[in-house]
């Protein structure tokens, strides 16, 4: 992930750079703003030089597989559409109806196409929310869709 610099007057720090991708909507799947999608690495093919073109829903077992790719949609669309996604940095994203979004604490995809708890064995963690975020709303995220690592339980090895 990339970070540029703040250099407002009285403020030290840094924000992840954004990293934007433009992406067709696979048939039957229709997008949400602040969403979180899974990349359809099957749709990097030789004949298009290996570039995944397509986002799909994410499934409970996807959000587990630390193989997968992962976007938050910045606009709305339905299947067919190409819309424009945020890969990394800092952006608004869905929390689960269910889940809160807790400063410091790590986020993971969820077969909702929101963002849930990462405190899960294997999750991968693809966000952070800097400042708590309530259930069902949407908030400010650092986002990385190919994520942060997986989380381990403590003493876990």
């Amino acid at each position: 992930m990339s970070f540029k610099i703040d250099i407002l007057p009285g403020n030290a720090g840094f924000l992840p750079g954004n990293e934007d991708v433009r992406l067709t909507i696979a048939t039957g799947v229709t997008v949400t703003q602040g969403g979180i999608y899974q990349v359809d690495l099957s749709t990097a093919t030789e004949a298009n030089h290996g570039v995944a073109s397509e986002v799909v829903e994410v499934t409970a077992l996807d959000a587990l597989s630390p193989e997968n790719f992962f976007v938050c949609a910045l606009e709305d669309g339905v299947a067919g559409e190409t819309k424009k996604f945020r890969f990394r940095g800092y952006v608004e994203a869905q929390m689960k109806t269910a889940v809160a979004g807790t400063a410091g604490l790590p986020l993971a995809a969820d077969a909702t196409e929101t963002l849930a708890g990462g405190e899960v064995e294997g999750a991968k963690i693809i966000a952070v929310a800097p400042v708590t975020i309530s259930a069902g709303e949407k908030g400010m995220v650092w986002f990385d869709g190919s994520g942060f690592g997986t989380y381990a339980l403590a003493g876990s090895a």
